[in-house]
């Protein structure tokens, strides 16, 4: 087999920081970069939800052809319609110079390997209910997905993200669907360490093999390593293949041990679905007492949601009232010290005049109650029987008394003009404004009236623009996220669980696209791992460990004599381990091309 030979790298446009993305997506910052993508936090500038932080994930596209990434776009499209709160939120992709950028939910808690790898470093350990927790919520984002006949192809630590302590399956195989969405581009795209042991045998791709991953994801929860680790790539391999299957420590229950070994049974037949893993009686009783636990939560946030709410009205209301109130004293202090007084004068004619409507209020009910009073000491029983009628006398009784009550309301509304008639003659005659300015302005400065200065309002004005808003009180997809996740586990306490025979039918996912690998994507893969594996050995060094791994494995050495010569070539002989990998994809690629001369 011919040695890959470098091909000198092409410039690539890098989006700088605060550059703008397709119109509308700002990059705030960079995230990382692996080995197929880059992987940037980038703003929302069009949205219309709480949600403006999202991630943007670039994959360098290289000398494709667009009619080659039409079926990526297609499938990825189809991911946008997955709606589940343990699925990160696929919201489109988009092509973007010589990239294929897909954007999704941005989760501040990073990802699970992130978690696991702060608890080595500390040196602890998760907890058993927290195993569960998580693991129950990866058995219901995996199940819907599968019920969709949709793989993940690259389930992983990395892959699942972790929001107020949800977790979240991210990066569906959009790497794969561009490398062709066939059982041999998952090969190239899988990690090694969470691979089945069909997939790496090449006897397909199914269901099953994402339950596989889902098994050393959770040994990894528990012990926080891999469930299969070795020198190189091809002893992991092996180990996967044909080693014994691992057990967790004593310190967790034989149940969930259980339950791991039937997910990482070698025979995908025989290995446990999602729904079966869901109806067992362990991960039932799991999702009672999380469903219990999550339904306290959302009550006590609904509360406190509650009190925000009300509280941003009041505030809300109180400026709203004294913008207002501003508003009316702008006004007044444009105008004249003449003006000022007689807006005054009648304000105090209004106050006066509603002070005595209330006043023939009062008057009116106790004539009411004194007219109700007289006609129950002059009213004469009703006869009860219902054959004759024998009320009119008493009606006819009561009709005068009747007729007296709009007498009494004209007479008070007569009052009440003749009062207010007074009133404003006693305000325009006893309290004439003056024709001097100079006068005016001294009769206006002893009057009772509340004084309005211009500092006064001023002082008002800057201390209420200046309230502070309260961050508290704009919502977030942590409600919705933990109602959500409530129903999906009540369907599943409740039975209303679909078997395992849709996880079974053929993936919808990958039917769109081509069968075959695409080359263009896998040659540009190989070459970003040689030049990583450069950077990390060196180029001598690199060059060494290439030609002796090629030629060992060609002799079918064992694996303690290769460890034995790795290490008088490298200080590590664990760094080898990616130009083990490197050798696996060159044969498979050169084995993929020759197939498809063939055909």
């Amino acid at each position: 087999m011919s040695r890959f030979r470098e091909r000198p790298g092409q410039a690539q446009c890098h989006p700088e920081q605060s550059s703008l993305i397709a119109n509308r997506y700002i990059i705030q910052q960079r995230l990382g970069k692996g080995s197929f993508a880059t992987v940037y936090l980038v703003q929302d500038t069009k949205t219309v939800t709480a949600e403006k932080l999202k991630v943007l994930k670039e994959i360098p596209v290289g000398d494709l052809k667009p009619n080659e990434t039409v079926h990526a776009t297609q499938e990825a499209q189809l991911l946008s319609q997955l709606n589940h709160p343990a699925i990160l939120k696929f919201y489109t992709s988009f092509l973007e110079r010589d990239a294929f950028c897909i954007i999704t939910e941005y989760c501040e808690d990073k990802d699970l390997d992130c978690k696991l790898e702060e608890l080595k470093r500390t040196g602890q350990t998760l907890s058993e209910p927290q195993v569960c927790e998580w693991l129950c919520q990866l058995l219901l984002g995996v199940h819907y997905i599968h019920q969709r006949r949709i793989l993940h192809r690259d389930l992983k630590a990395k892959n699942i993200f972790i929001r107020n302590n949800i977790v979240k399956i991210g990066d569906f195989g959009v790497s794969c669907l561009l490398m062709g969405s066939c059982d041999l581009a998952t090969t190239f795209t899988g990690t090694p360490y969470y691979m089945s042991p069909e997939a790496l045998s090449h006897r397909g791709y199914d269901s099953k093999s994402d339950i596989w991953s889902l098994g050393c994801i959770l040994y990894e929860m528990c012990c926080l390593t891999h469930a299969f680790e070795g020198q190189n790539f091809l002893a992991v391999v092996t180990l996967i293949v044909e080693g014994p299957t691992p057990s967790l420590p004593e310190t967790y229950s034989r149940q969930l041990n259980s339950l791991m070994q039937s997910m990482l049974e070698k025979d995908s037949s025989r290995r446990i679905s999602a729904a079966d893993a869901l109806r067992s009686r362990f991960i039932e009783e799991s999702l009672q007492s999380m469903k219990d636990k999550f339904f306290s939560l959302t009550l006590r946030d609904k509360s406190m949601r509650g009190e925000r709410d009300a509280s941003q009205i009041l505030r809300a209301l109180q400026k709203k009232l004294h913008l207002q109130t501003l508003r009316e004293r702008s006004e007044v202090q444009k105008m004249s010290p003449r003006e000022r007084m007689r807006l005054r004068k009648l304000q105090a004619a209004d106050e006066k005049a509603r002070k005595l409507k209330q006043i023939v209020e009062e008057k009116y009910q106790e004539n009411h109650l004194r007219m109700q009073e007289y006609k129950s000491r002059n009213f004469q029983k009703v006869s009860v029987d219902v054959l004759t009628v024998r009320t009119e006398e008493a009606v006819n009784q009561t009709q005068p008394i009747q007729s007296e009550t709009p007498n009494r309301s004209s007479e008070l509304s007569d009052n009440t003009s003749q009062n207010s008639d007074k009133m404003c003659k006693s305000v325009s005659k006893d309290h004439a404004i003056p024709e001097d300015p100079q006068a005016a302005e001294a009769f206006y400065s002893v009057d009772e009236f509340e004084s309005c200065s211009e500092e006064d309002s001023d002082g008002e004005e800057d201390s209420e623009d200046n309230l502070p808003t309260d961050p508290s009180c704009q919502t977030c997809g942590q409600d919705s996220d933990l109602e959500a996740m409530i129903r999906h586990m009540e369907n599943v306490l409740d039975g209303e669980l679909v078997g395992a025979e849709a996880e079974e039918q053929k993936p919808q996912l990958g039917s769109l696209g081509v069968s075959s690998i695409n080359t263009s994507m896998a040659e540009g893969r190989i070459q970003r791992m040689r030049e990583s594996v450069c950077l990390k050995l060196g180029e001598e060094v690199f060059l060494k460990v290439y030609d002796y791994l090629k030629q060992a494995r060609q002799r079918q050495e064992s694996e303690e004599s290769i460890r034995q010569a790795l290490i008088q070539l490298v200080e590590r002989p664990g760094d080898c381990f990616e130009v083990d990998q490197l050798l696996y994809y060159e044969e498979l690629l050169v084995a993929a091309q020759e197939n498809t001369v063939i055909r």
